[in-house]
């Protein structure tokens, strides 16, 4: 993966991603009545080990690696992606649940109870959002994750004075906001691949015209041998020269026995219909008839029926003609 795809995937994290919670219509309970301040609580809490977490992986991969400052980034922007997508698509959505219960636990609690919730969920929205795009250096990186941490540990403090919910309560408040969350990095984690399905290249599509340029460059290969030794029969006829016709039907027939043992040679592709059965070879029986006309001819050449002959190279030329009509609308001759 290239740096600029990684961070496109980072961008659909940040920006589409979270909203798979809603796409799939599950459902996030609201909390019960004087509870709303307690279960925001517990989900800053999940959401602080769960951006932590990935902070402190992505340091220790990046410390050890080697190479250049980009290699190394994208190397990073990789294995974030590849190993934590699905932690920080959860993340993104306990960030965002605690967002829509902010108001109603400041109704619930006094307003300097409020505003600690509301600077600890800021923090923490830094926290993950920083984490999810790591930048060069990493010493500057890991300064900024490492303020931000502190920072929230003294709101934490400062929030543990002024909110007192027993650990077990916590834990239980949260239970039913773990598989909306959980949900949230699956779909995350199938987006992704879905979106690197999009890069892929797709499969050239192969016409029947540039099926049959390539087919023909065969053919006319693979025919040269026998056409040349026909030329040369033509002329030697054209000079009555009789010694050099015997030898030239010979080489005909030489050539163009072993050429008629090769259909292949003598098909050209064809469109399938339906379109989606593709394109396949098949025989194109006026070519082969035409170089079986060929060797008919030389073998009345090598015994001397002149009349024979004749009737065999207009047979030839009117399965030519037969074979040039089909091949005509692809620019190719036989």
């Amino acid at each position: 993966m290239s740096l600029s795809r990684g961070l496109i995937a980072i961008c659909l994290l940040g920006c589409n991603l979270v909203a798979a919670v809603s796409a799939k219509d599950v459902d996030v309970p609201p909390p019960q009545s004087g509870m709303w301040a307690p279960t925001t609580l517990a989900l800053l809490g999940y959401n602080k080990d769960i951006c932590d977490g990935i902070a402190g992986r992505v340091l220790s991969y990046w410390s050890n690696l080697s190479g250049s400052t980009e290699e190394r980034l994208e190397k990073v922007q990789n294995r974030l992606l590849n190993e934590s997508l699905a932690d920080l698509a959860a993340g993104r959505s306990a960030s965002d649940i605690i967002h829509s219960f902010l108001d109603q636990a400041r109704r619930e609690t006094d307003s300097e109870t409020g505003a600690s919730l509301e600077r600890l969920y800021e923090l923490e929205k830094s926290l993950c959002d920083t984490v999810a795009s790591p930048v060069d250096p990493l010493p500057q990186f890991e300064a900024r994750l490492q303020r931000l941490l502190d920072q929230i540990e003294r709101e934490e403090e400062e929030l543990g004075r002024l909110l007192v919910v027993p650990d077990d309560q916590l834990r239980t408040l949260l239970e039913p906001y773990l598989q909306p969350i959980q949900l949230a990095g699956f779909e995350a984690q199938n987006d992704y691949l879905d979106y690197l399905e999009t890069l892929k290249p797709k499969p050239v599509e192969v016409s029947v015209q540039d099926k049959m340029v390539q087919w023909h460059a065969a053919y006319t290969q693979t025919v040269k041998p026998a056409k040349r030794a026909l030329g040369h029969y033509l002329r030697a006829r054209k000079n009555n020269d009789f010694a050099a016709m015997s030898s030239a039907c010979r080489d005909i027939l030489k050539e163009v026995i072993p050429l008629l043992r090769r259909e292949e040679v003598f098909s050209p592709p064809k469109q399938l219909l339906p379109k989606s059965r593709g394109i396949q070879p098949q025989l194109l029986p006026p070519l082969m008839d035409a170089y079986t006309a060929l060797r008919v001819m030389a073998t009345h050449c090598a015994a001397g029926r002149s009349r024979e002959v004749i009737e065999s190279l207009n047979d030839m030329q009117t399965h030519l003609q037969e074979a040039a009509a089909y091949l005509r609308p692809y620019s190719v001759t036989p």
